[in-house]
């Protein structure tokens, strides 16, 4: 019996070293048992309840056993037990549950559990429980029952068990959860009741983790973001934040510790439809007993409309500080209680320090007048009346400047009054620009230029002087503005070029300068100078086309009887035997007759119609210019500069040798330069003659030779 008992211990020991369990070969393999006697042991302690057998396929495998003993339960549990056989008879209770129920243990023991009238016992859930049993291995049920007069919450679980005897039944471990379900049934209902609380704020309540995942919202919140709770709960705090925030929200929430366990932030939010909100958030860091952050706790409120507000009113007092009219304001007893930028330079102060908190009526810069005036304009205002006049104010300086001045008194959306406040705007440079402008107009329009602008986009008039209007044959009084730019000519004929070829130029190349012709109803040709260029703003835009025209009938008219003239005096020359030519008043050459050709070497068909002349003599006349040339010179720097030149009215002369002519040999040159001027004395035009005189001072050296021998031959004439 030792032996065997021994052997059994072996095979314990061997089976608490081998968790997973062992066969019976295994355990004979090892222990160097017999089969049959491994097999016997294992029954016995099977038997006992010291080990546990599980089947796998046709291999039993065996463990040992967990089982805690009864007795040793019984003992040591806080929980309430009852034992039972197969048979649902109580075979043990422990003192927790005859304390709990007050009884005794041998009024229980032996008993049948449906005997008992003590609850929950006696209920369809105990019934219900005991069906499990058959069913489920370890079966647990909580079970809800009143008990003198209180409610319990009694956890249910039943092992089975095998008594040391070999027996079987079951042990039901009543775990008593009044106390903790109580107490999660009050943290339920606060639950809900801060739920509640928290849904029906108008504030935005969330909570989120260090990751900054959030695990709650409200319904303020979720409304706000457009989304059902379940989108929000478990996203990334910074996935609704605009992306030029992420970085300043993440650094302030990684910056809270328990030092500084409150931070508040404004930031924008972006909401599923696109729309941009601001949020102002203050967010509580929740800490554990080591310290770290667990939770955030946030608190949020829409101020878009707070801050778009600060923006306005930030952009109206910018707009102010910065407005070209000068802003005062004060108390209603003219106390000055702000003023901006324009206001100081308007009355030429130099700092703000001069103004505020004195009264209006009695600033420094101000001369007596502009003070009185201020006086009576502030008892207006305290009357409820409102002040707009243009004012000339004296300043201290010396200065007059032109005002216009607007004020009132302000009130308060129920009509109280809270202050004084007036706009000033200096007009000075306005009204003199008005002037000048008026002088301008009144200069253009009397202007004997023709003076128009037109706008290019619609080519239509925007302004045309009387003298242009004459020198296109409209009549003085008709209203062209607005019309379009053809129907301006639309009663003339042979208009040339045509004006969609000027419009072209002006619109490619942005001006025009030429000469256009038409003809006037009643057969008039008329000839103008017409100018016309493109005026740009700052942007190189085309604001409009500015048109000047010149009327050159007369001229081309007269320029013509000149050519006439000049024809017939070309006609004229080209008899003489004198070398001669004749200039325009423009010093072009429109006369060059044969004999200069000779003289010169130069046909008429290379000089004609051309201002360079003077090179055709280079080479040939020693003496220097060209006659026509020294024409305008004054008397004293003629004689200065040129001794041998004579002038006589208004010509000149000189008689002098030119030895470049006749082949190198010589000649004796006698030159005369002329004004031509037309019937009014006017210039038109210069001839200038060249005569060789060698033939005649000849004839006349050899009459003075021959006189000479007579006189020598002759003694009478001695």
């Amino acid at each position: 019996m030792i032996l065997d008992q021994d052997n059994m211990d072996r095979i314990k020991r061997l089976l608490k070293s081998r968790p997973k369990g062992l066969t019976i070969s295994d355990i004979s393999q090892i222990l160097k048992l017999n089969r049959n006697s491994a097999a016997k042991y294992l029954e016995i302690l099977l038997i006992t309840g010291q080990v546990e057998m599980k089947p796998f396929g046709n291999a039993k495998v065996y463990y040992l056993s967990q089982r805690v003993p009864i007795s040793s339960m019984l003992k040591f549990a806080t929980e309430l037990i009852m034992v039972i056989d197969t048979d649902n008879q109580i075979t043990e209770l422990n003192d927790n549950f005859l304390k709990f129920y007050s009884v005794e243990r041998e009024d229980l023991l032996q008993k049948r559990i449906s005997e008992l009238n003590i609850p929950p016992f006696d209920t369809p859930e105990m019934e219900s429980l005991l069906l499990d049993v058959q069913r489920l291995e370890e079966p647990t049920k909580e079970i809800r029952f009143d008990f003198k007069g209180q409610a319990y919450y009694f956890r249910f679980k039943i092992i089975p068990t095998v008594f040391e005897d070999g027996g079987c039944g079951f042990t039901f471990i009543i775990e008593d959860n009044t106390r903790e379900k109580l107490i999660e049934e009050r943290l339920r209902i606060n639950e809900e009741r801060i739920r509640a609380i928290v849904n029906t704020q108008t504030e935005m309540i969330n909570r989120f983790r260090p990751d900054l995942s959030i695990s709650f919202i409200n319904s303020a919140g979720a409304k706000f973001m457009q989304l059902e709770e379940d989108l929000i709960l478990g996203r990334n705090l910074l996935d609704f934040v605009v992306p030029k925030d992420r970085e300043r929200v993440f650094t302030l929430m990684k910056s809270m510790n328990k030092e500084h366990p409150v931070q508040s932030i404004e930031n924008r939010v972006i909401l599923p439809d696109g729309q941009i909100r601001w949020v102002e958030w203050t967010n509580h860091a929740v800490f554990d007993e080591e310290g770290d952050i667990i939770e955030y706790q946030g608190v949020g409120r829409d101020i878009t409309r707070q801050k778009k507000a600060k923006e306005d009113l930030l952009i109206r007092d910018k707009a102010i500080a910065d407005s070209p009219n000068g802003i005062v304001i004060g108390d209603l007893d003219g106390i000055v209680t702000y003023v901006n930028r324009a206001f100081l330079q308007i009355f030429g102060f130099d700092d703000e320090s001069e103004v505020l908190d004195h009264p209006i009526h009695e600033l420094s810069r101000l001369k007596e007048a502009t003070r009185d005036r201020m006086r009576e304009a502030l008892g207006i205002l305290k009357d409820g009346g409102t002040l707009v006049e243009m004012h000339r104010s004296s300043m201290a300086a010396g200065e007059e400047r032109d005002l216009i001045v607007s004020a009132s008194m302000i009130r308060d959306e129920h009509g109280n009054p809270l202050c004084l406040m007036a706009s000033i705007s200096d007009i000075t440079e306005n009204l003199r620009a008005e002037r000048e402008i008026k002088i301008l107009d009144a200069a253009i329009a009397s202007s004997n230029n023709g003076i128009a602008v037109i706008d290019p986009r619609e080519d239509r008039f925007l302004y045309t002087n009387k003298a242009f209007l004459g020198m296109n044959g409209v009549e003085e009084h008709a209203d062209n503005i607005g019309k379009d730019i053809s129907s301006l000519f639309s009663h003339v004929n042979s208009f040339s070029p045509p004006v969609e070829e000027i419009k072209t130029r002006i619109r490619e190349e942005g001006s025009y300068a030429g000469e256009i012709r038409f003809t006037l109803p009643g057969g008039d040709v008329r000839i103008l100078q017409f100018t016309a260029n493109n005026v740009l703003d700052d942007e190189k835009n085309v604001v409009c086309v500015v048109v000047s025209t010149i009327d050159m009938t007369e001229q081309k008219m007269l320029e013509k009887a000149v050519r006439s003239t000049f024809e017939k005096l070309q006609e004229s020359i080209e008899f003489f035997s004198d070398p001669t030519f004749i200039i325009d008043r423009n010093r072009k050459v429109v006369a060059w007759n044969h004999a200069l050709e000779v003289l010169t070497g130069i046909r008429k068909e290379d000089v004609l119609g051309k201002d360079t002349f003077s090179s055709a003599f280079s080479g040939i006349l020693e003496f220097g210019p060209v006659l026509l040339d020294l024409l305008d010179l004054p008397p004293h720097e003629l004689a200065t500069r040129y001794p041998d030149v004579r002038r006589f009215g208004d010509s000149v002369y000189l008689e002098t040798f030119a030895q470049g002519l006749n082949d190198g040999k010589g000649a004796y040159i006698w030159s005369k330069a002329s004004l031509l001027t037309d019937r009014e004395g006017n210039r038109i035009g210069a001839i200038e003659s060249i005569r060789d005189m060698s033939q005649w001072k000849r004839a006349r050296e050899s009459m003075r030779h021959y006189g000479e021998s007579e006189l020598a031959d002759s003694p009478e004439l001695r």
